[in-house]
């Protein structure tokens, strides 16, 4: 075996993991060559040393979905891509070790030949009804068959193809000419069915063709999930949060021909209509060749009957998912309505639990600007001279000409109280004052705020998780966390509040 690298990252790790690795899988490390000039395999470890030994390895990162394949390296031998150490140490659910280790027993027990030996897998792409019928014969009397299905790109999506594959060396595939007769072994009870996510082609071909397939349906994915259902899940971190974690498992055919067989990397799904019915072909021999080694392991570990007892749930779900949910749109609504009373009597009850609590111990809390947010008035916005004198109140123009002012100043005097001669005598002294007489006459401090321009308001906000973490830490001093989210925070302040409400002097006790 070859190292791309040059050296096994121990002086950047501290550790010598590509070593324990090699352990790990069975192979004494000391028997490994590196930097040999010509290998019968060679482990790239990652895309750069992938890219260096592979002369068609694409320009984009795809060792993670590449990996475990077998490729033909530029000197002649075989080349088998995995991870990175990086890879390993970085995912400590150690799914990214168990797929190393998993490699490089691949390529131990490929050590002894230079010659790539791939799996024989014989597609025949059916187009006539007569060739079509000769075939349905022959499988029906074949007891299990794998099976697959391609969709049409346009929309609505309908069928493309159909494939069977009776073995793990030949596939028939029925085109959309022949779909008819693909149909009819779908439905026939005699044929056992193995499927890659089946619960995807049963619930397409049900709701798209009406076609139900009969039969023992077996999937491969199912198969996994029973084999490795610690690992088998979404991408989590350590703390089970979906953000930001490491991808636990994967379930695709292309993943799982990567850990049971050594084929030749097939999805490629820039093709025209020909190269998807050979798609499919493949698909379906890799299917039952997947299949076969996943039941001898299920039979070795004693597990049939957990895949025999998830398997039936298979068919309860496709039947939901065509039917669909049936809801009462009546009571949803008016649960709703419910839900919405009370969670307003609800944040209405906390409200008044927390201002005083708050306001209490306003100097102790972190971001006490969240709470008592500054508001300024929308009108004088605040200004200096503004305040107390607002063109927006009185009703001015923006710019306001003299003599617009002087109008705006007669019909201010008609309109106030007074007696008629001291009136009058106004509205003669109007047409000789200034701009600044004017608008003193006119301007009075701002209505809306009556003059202040900035004030602080309480705004508790029970949705905000900074707000509620200042009320629990900050206020109520309970024990800080590691990581509080949104949903224990707010189960925890109702809890509080409803023992709170319970108890006679919650106030005090609070501030105990």
């Amino acid at each position: 075996m070859l190292n791309i690298v040059g050296h096994n990252l121990r002086d950047k790790y501290g550790t010598k993991r590509l070593y324990e690795i090699l352990e790990a899988a069975g192979i004494p490390s000391k028997e490994v060559h590196f930097d040999a000039p010509r290998c019968n395999i060679t482990v790239a470890m990652g895309d750069d040393a992938a890219r260096r030994l592979i002369a068609d390895w694409p320009k984009e990162r795809s060792a993670q979905t590449r990996r475990g394949y077998m490729w033909l390296g530029r000197d002649g031998g075989k080349v088998l891509v995995t991870l990175t150490i990086d890879n390993v140490i970085a995912d400590r659910s150690g799914v990214s070790e168990m797929l190393v280790i998993a490699d490089f027993v691949k390529a131990w027990g490929e050590r002894d030949s230079r010659k790539l030996v791939r799996p024989d897998m014989d597609v025949e792409v059916i187009t006539r009804s007569i060739r079509a019928a000769e075939v349905a014969k022959e499988l029906l009397v074949c007891g299990l068959v794998a099976c697959d299905i391609e969709i049409t790109r346009e929309w609505p999506s309908k069928c493309l193809c159909v494939g069977f594959a009776p073995s793990a060396t030949k596939a028939y595939v029925f085109t959309k000419s022949v779909l008819g007769h693909a149909f009819k072994l779908l439905e026939d009870d005699r044929l056992g069915k193995v499927f890659q996510n089946g619960q995807f082609d049963l619930h397409f071909l049900l709701t798209r063709h009406q076609c139900r397939v009969a039969g023992s349906v077996d999937d491969t994915i199912v198969a996994w999930h029973t084999r490795w259902p610690e690992i088998a899940g979404a991408k989590t971190d350590l703390q089970g949060n979906k953000k930001g974690g490491i991808r636990r498992t994967r379930k695709s055919l292309l993943f799982f021909g990567s850990l049971y067989t050594n084929a030749e990397y097939w999805k490629d799904y820039d093709v025209d209509e020909e190269g998807m019915y050979v798609l499919n072909g493949k698909d379906c021999c890799i299917t039952m060749l997947v299949w076969l080694e996943m039941w001898s392991e299920l039979v070795e570990l004693g597990l049939t009957e957990v895949y025999e007892m998830t398997k039936r749930r298979i068919w309860p779900v496709v039947e939901m998912q065509a039917r669909g949910l049936l809801v009462n749109d009546q009571l949803r609504r008016q649960r709703i309505s419910q839900l919405a009373a009370k969670r307003t009597i609800f944040i209405d009850e906390l409200q008044l639990i927390a201002r005083p609590l708050l306001e209490e111990r306003r100097d102790k809390i972190s971001k006490p600007h969240l709470i008592w947010q500054k508001v300024t008035c929308k009108c004088c916005r605040n200004g200096k001279a503004a305040r107390q004198a607002c063109v927006n109140c009185a009703g001015l123009p923006k710019g306001a000409k003299l003599g617009e002012l002087r109008a705006a100043a007669l019909a201010h005097i008609r309109g106030n109280g007074g007696g008629v001669t001291q009136k009058a005598a106004a509205m003669q002294a109007v047409p000789n004052m200034k701009k600044a007489q004017l608008l003193s006459l006119l301007l009075k401090p701002c209505t809306v705020c009556n003059g202040v321009g900035q004030w602080e308001e309480y705004a508790f906000n029970p949705a905000s998780n900074d707000q509620l973490a200042m009320l629990l830490f900050d206020v109520l001093k309970l024990p800080r966390r590691e990581s509080v989210d949104e949903t224990s925070l707010k189960g925890l302040l109702g809890w509080i509040s409803g023992e709170m409400r319970d108890m006679p002097q919650a106030g005090e006790l609070a501030k105990s």
